[in-house]
């Protein structure tokens, strides 16, 4: 199989520099779970009207795509940051993540700790080699996109390789059978593969048969595709969220409800998965449709000592806590910065962080030059009237930042550079009667952990 990740050389990293230069990202990876002021409903901009699950279809996912070596090379942006400093607040707003047990900034496993068990982890997909509606600026590379993604796991070589939903863009038998050509390769070698549904997925006539066995679950739902994988002391529970009806997720039957609380009766570490929310953020509402619409699902999960959730839909990299539990919600592989997730576990630790897919220049190339035109189109909908019109390439730049930090999971690092730029408050009422604004304003409040790092100690005994 074809390698799609070349070795990029000094030039190579000029050129990257250059690009960005070029276009600034406009991400609009935040909006797929978040209530932007409720002007659309969520199965509305998944039915094809604009990008996917964006606010207002203006710019879902597009960005510079910076590579493993802008990692390593500690870009300006953030992208790929590891390092475990700050502590992190809860979704109710208590707590400082310093009690035992809990995720902290400063916390770490301590010297000569080996994790027992590595997952990948990655969500939101959207494999359509049809393109039948487009949610990232890359979807006519998506088959390649998902190739390589499979050399990145294999070479990597994980116990578990993870996709939280929305793995297909409609749930078509090609693009199903498709993908899990992809992901039989990574079985193949050893690596069990467990698939989550998402609400995209929802041609349930084709959507679980090319899947099986991809993973050796002791445990299945009857009613759904709901299954249970034990693995070296850990469980993972994975939920078909989506079973109750097509476009509308975020619920699960009666008998599941039954089947997942005697799941979770097991002396094994559980790990949650799904593909709509547990953890609300700042949506206390259980109206919203980015959430599993059960309001007793966080205490019940808190109550069995679960201590992570993963999940995906909302297109942003964020990480939420509830009490002393975790989830993390992981950005779509597919929409720069094309991130995906590292979880190591053992003797009680749960270690986190996002590295960057390189996909290669000539489609990172692709990606900024398929971006031309999408930050004016934004533009076109916000008020640069007044003083504003002085300062709209300076609020456009903010914008950007923000955004860029919403897709890569560090808007908690750069809250407070973004809060102290002078034209922060130019920024929220030039938005301010737009989908962005109320959205902007709620997010800035709501950071807290990072979304791209966390550390979990043993709970105190």
């Amino acid at each position: 199989m074809k390698k799609y990740r070349p070795k990029i050389d000094i030039v190579g990293r000029i050129l990257r520099l250059m690009l960005a230069c070029l276009v600034l990202p406009v991400w609009l990876a935040g909006c797929a779970g978040v209530n932007l002021g409720g002007a659309k409903s969520d199965a509305a901009t998944e039915a094809g009207v604009g990008a996917g699950n964006s606010a207002d279809g203006a710019a879902a996912g597009e960005g510079l795509g910076n590579s493993a070596d802008d990692v390593e090379a500690g870009a300006a942006s953030g992208s790929g940051q590891v390092s475990e400093t700050g502590a992190g607040t809860s979704v109710t707003g208590k707590g400082s993540g310093k009690e035992a047990g809990a995720g902290s900034g400063d916390s770490a496993p301590p010297a000569g700790w080996t994790p027992a068990l590595t997952a990948i982890i990655t969500s939101d997909l959207h494999y359509d080699n049809d393109v039948r509606f487009s949610v990232f600026p890359l979807m006519q590379h998506i088959d390649e996109i998902a190739e390589i993604m499979a050399d990145e796991v294999i070479s990597r070589h994980p116990d578990v390789f993870i996709m939280t939903g929305d793995n297909t863009n409609s749930g078509a038998e090609d693009d199903v059978k498709a993908l899990a050509a992809a992901l039989a390769r990574i079985h193949e070698t050893g690596i069990e593969v467990i698939v989550t549904t998402g609400n995209h997925d929802f041609d349930k006539g084709h959507y679980w048969e090319p899947y099986d066995g991809l993973c050796t679950a002791v445990s299945r739902d009857e009613e759904t595709e709901s299954l249970v994988v034990d693995i070296g002391g850990y469980r993972f529970l994975a939920m078909d969220d989506n079973a109750v009806e097509n476009w509308v997720g975020g619920m699960l039957p009666d008998s599941t409800q039954t089947w997942m609380k005697e799941a979770l009766e097991t002396e094994n570490e559980v790990i949650f998965l799904s593909h709509h929310n547990v953890l609300p953020g700042g949506e206390e509402s259980m109206g919203s449709t980015y959430v599993i619409q059960l309001p007793w699902l966080r205490d019940l999960l808190a109550d069995a000592g679960v201590r992570l959730c993963l999940s995906g839909h909302r297109h942003t990299q964020e990480i939420l806590r509830y009490r002393d539990m975790y989830e993390i919600i992981s950005s779509p592989l597919a929409s720069a910065p094309h991130q995906f997730g590292v979880l190591e576990l053992g003797s009680g630790w749960y270690r986190y962080h996002t590295e960057i897919l390189d996909l290669g220049m000539d489609l990172l190339t692709e990606e900024v030059g398929g971006s031309a035109g999408r930050t004016e189109n934004i533009a076109a909908s916000a008020d640069f009237t007044g003083r504003r019109q002085f300062k709209k390439d300076r609020i456009l730049t903010l914008f950007n930042l923000f955004m860029d930090c919403v897709a890569r999971g560090t808007l908690a690092d750069r809250r407070e550079e973004i809060l102290g730029n002078d034209c922060y408050g130019d920024m929220l009422d030039a938005f301010e009667n737009t989908n962005y604004g109320p959205w902007i304003k709620a997010r800035m409040e709501e950071a807290g952990l990072p979304g791209n790092r966390l550390v979990i100690g043993p709970e105190a005994p």
